[in-house]
């Protein structure tokens, strides 16, 4: 979505660590996709068993790999018609309830291996999930019509891309090349009804974005739509005849509208203007209807349902409940609206039938206890696409020893797997602030982040709830000295993206900067001055923000126009660390230190940029020491992958030193005021692609 879009946009650096190959890959992942290879590409269904029969005993304590491993075990000896299927089955039951959706997959799976092989026609079978493809990389893409294609951007290089699912092959439909700044990428993207052409977002780099038409064999792209005042375009589906697509444009001024555009004389038709964001998602089988979502007023994350005549007319709510819904699609039919609601509590699959178009009696539930899903679309046949992230980025503490190195193996902060982030110490460190994705029981927010302070000594835990919350994954928070106010990139409850100052009590929220840097902003020694990067004249610069007066001052601007996206404070709070980096992400990297009176720069690191993005991992933020002799970074290993290293570097300057640590994605390092323990965040979030088919009544099929 948008935030998303924006937070790719301002940071490079985020985009290409969350899918690059990583190096840090186990033998047990290795093993799993040279199943999935051997099973799907090959046909040997024998060495795949073999394969995921290892997998499953080399996961260890990856129980996520291991049960997927198991389901694949299961679907292969089925496809052999052997009876083990059930045994690999029944381990899931037995093993694995903390794995839900697993769970749930291999229950249904016993059960129709339980009934007589006659009973079992496709047309007599009960909904039943599979798993296509992992890791899948991204939820902007839609699943062609006939379930063959899935569109997706490769965040490696940011180029549009196709998966064929049949014969399990990629193709790009553009060719960028390596990130640089300034770099365009795309974005959400649409199949036409012939999977011919794919719409698509596509960002210039250069806060433009447009609207393209690509043919889906790489053999030519268009511009659709292309307006200055355009800040943000999104397509919807293609109509039943493939010759217009449904947009959402947000302009300048934040005026939000849905239109249908013409893909021959390319002209606009504004349908409904909005104060708030939409997410257009399909026309209805005889074109006659518009289905979309739009968040509910002010309300954090809560949308709705509408319906809207493709002709023009005023919406009709669809199923208006309190919870959160959104939209799936139409049924083939077009006799029903499909939806995800967690009015029950967990989100489920509903739908509600239409008459002459419009919704009719009450909604009914297809299929409970979908999951935490994203809507990739429903096929021709009632089959329902959708991508599961399994989150295993989590905030983690490591003991320090006296030399300040690395002793033992990092903890979880938490008993949860994949459920909190960016940990900061208190300034007398006998608490520890964090974001949580526990979810707070609400179905109108379900899964929203949360604040949390606990207390080290006594384990009580105070939580913090906020209409802004931190965007993405990857910007940690900063927390002032004297524990009042958290300072963090995010957004809003009407999705406004800045830099908030949130009082950690209340949870109120102020706007600092409209426009942050892809940075963490950091504290002075007292709390009273916010330090966080701007852009003066093209040139990157640190402002100072005084709290108490709202007044800003340029602490250093840089001579060229130059990134800079990671800041620190030295414990006296007389120097501000930071980390440069030359434009296009082509020449050198380099750390500087500079006192917060301002003043001329001194360097203690300057080395040259060996990869894509640069060797420095800037989300791992910088920290001084509390002696205020080093300053700890990141550095990708090997280059430009997602394995971060922690190092450290003298004041004054020198060689750099591995502190032997090294963790997948490793961001937001906070060190404890005694210099005893290091808090971070660290783990990779894994995207899934599975299909649901036969959930829709009989008639619908």
């Amino acid at each position: 979505m948008r935030q998303k879009a924006l937070l790719f946009s301002a940071s490079m650096i985020a985009v290409v660590i969350l899918t690059m190959p990583s190096a840090y890959a186990s033998k047990a992942d290795d093993l799993y996709q040279q199943a999935l290879v051997a099973e799907r590409a090959q046909g040997d269904l024998q060495k795949a068993i073999r394969l995921y029969q290892t997998v499953v005993e080399q996961a260890g304590s990856d129980r996520g790999l291991a049960v997927r491993a198991l389901l694949q075990l299961g679907a292969a000896y089925e496809k052999l018609g052997k009876s083990e299927a059930k045994n690999a089955y029944a381990r899931i039951l037995r093993e694995f309830t903390d794995q839900s959706e697993a769970v749930t997959a291999a229950r249904e799976r016993l059960a129709l291996l339980a009934q007589p092989a006659a009973s079992q026609p496709r047309e007599a079978r009960g909904p039943v999930s599979r798993l296509l493809w992992t890791p899948f990389p991204d939820n902007e893409g839609e699943i062609s019509r006939d379930g063959r294609y899935v569109s997706f951007v490769d965040w490696a290089t940011g180029d549009m891309a196709i998966r064929d699912l049949v014969k399990n092959t990629t193709r790009r439909l553009t060719d960028v090349g390596p990130w640089k700044l300034k770099h365009p990428f795309g974005g959400q993207s649409r199949f036409s009804p012939d999977n011919r052409w794919l719409a698509y977002t596509w960002y210039l780099g250069d806060d433009t974005v447009d609207l393209r038409l690509g043919a889906t064999d790489g053999s030519s792209t268009k511009v659709l739509l292309s307006d200055p005042s355009i800040t943000y375009v999104e397509p919807g589906a293609f109509s039943p005849d493939g010759r217009r697509v449904l947009v959402v444009i947000e302009r300048k001024g934040g005026q939000h509208e849905l239109g249908i555009l013409g893909i021959a004389d390319q002209k606009l038709e504004v349908l409904r203007r909005f104060d708030r964001h939409a997410h257009p998602v399909a026309f209805s089988p005889d074109g006659r209807w518009i289905l979309y979502d739009m968040t509910a007023g002010t309300e954090a994350r809560q949308w709705e349902l509408f319906l809207i005549p493709a002709a023009g007319g005023d919406p009709i709510p669809v199923a208006h409940h309190s919870s959160n819904d959104r939209s799936a699609g139409f049924s083939p039919a077009g006799d029903r609206i499909l939806f995800i609601s967690r009015r029950t509590g967990t989100p489920g699959m509903w739908s509600i039938r239409l008459r002459d178009g419009k919704p009719a009696g009450d909604p009914e539930l297809l299929r409970p206890d979908i999951g935490e899903v994203t809507s990739l679309g429903v096929t021709n046949d009632g089959a329902f696409y959708y991508n599961v992230v399994k989150g295993f980025r989590d905030a983690f503490i490591v003991d320090l020893d006296s030399g300040g190195k690395p002793a033992g193996s990092p903890r979880r902060l938490g008993d949860t797997v994949g459920m909190d982030r960016h940990p900061v110490w208190s300034g007398d460190g006998t608490k520890v602030a964090f974001v949580s994705y526990r979810g707070s029981g609400d179905r109108k927010r379900p899964n929203q982040p949360m604040y949390v302070i606990r207390d080290l000594q006594t384990g009580s835990e105070q939580v913090v709830d906020s209409p802004a919350r931190p965007v993405g994954g990857f910007f940690a928070l900063s927390w002032s000295p004297d524990e009042k106010f958290f300072a963090v990139n995010g957004v809003d409850s009407a999705d406004q993206r800045a830099l908030y100052l949130v009082e950690a009590k209340s949870g109120q929220a102020a706007v600092v900067a409209p426009h942050p840097g892809p940075t963490t902003p950091a504290w002075s020694a007292d709390g009273n001055v916010l330090y966080y990067p701007g852009r003066n004249d093209n040139r990157a610069t640190i402002v100072a923000y005084d709290r108490a007066t709202a007044e800003r001052r340029i602490v250093h601007a840089t001579e060229l126009a130059t990134n800079i996206n990671a800041l620190a404070v030295s414990r006296d709070g007389a120097h501000i660390a930071f980390r440069e980096l030359e434009p296009d992400y082509e020449k050198e990297d380099l750390i500087q230190i500079v006192p917060v009176t301002g003043g001329k720069p001194r360097e203690i690191l300057r080395e040259p940029v060996e990869a894509a993005n640069g060797n420095i991992a800037g989300n791992t933020g910088l920290a001084f020491t509390p002696d205020g002799r080093y300053v700890l970074f990141g550095r990708r290993v090997p280059p430009g992958s997602g394995n971060i290293e922690l190092w450290r570097v003298s004041v004054e300057g020198g060689k750099a030193e591995r502190l032997g640590l090294t963790m997948p994605r490793l961001t937001g390092i906070s060190v404890h005021p005694d210099g005893r323990q290091l808090a971070f965040t660290a783990g990779e979030n894994v995207g899934e692609l599975w299909v649901l088919e036969n959930f829709l009544p009989r008639e619908n099929r």
